[in-house]
């Protein structure tokens, strides 16, 4: 693929579910696959910028992406276990 590997291959996950949404749609349809989990990251290595990597840095478990686009608490849907999932992103 020309895109989707910012990190090289692997599992990624999102805090936002319009972030997730851009992947989750198969070309030429409106329906969406979505699996919401509770992510344990472990040490993470946090990086604003891309880079191609076959597996975590070195003491670490994670890469966490930094991005300037934040979740927005006024949009979060209150899930069956009690958790929030953040629906929508502001700047």
């Amino acid at each position: 693929p020309m895109s989707g590997y910012r990190f090289g291959k692997g599992v990624y996950f999102a805090e936002m579910l319009g972030k997730s949404a851009n992947y989750c749609r198969t070309t030429g349809t409106s329906e969406m696959f979505v699996m919401a989990c509770d992510v344990s990251l472990g040490k993470t290595f946090e990086t604003s910028r891309d880079m191609y990597m076959e597996k975590p840095r070195v003491g670490t478990n994670s890469t966490h992406a930094l991005s300037d686009i934040v979740p927005n608490p006024s949009m979060s849907l209150e899930m069956t276990d009690g958790d929030d999932m953040i629906a929508s992103v502001t700047n």
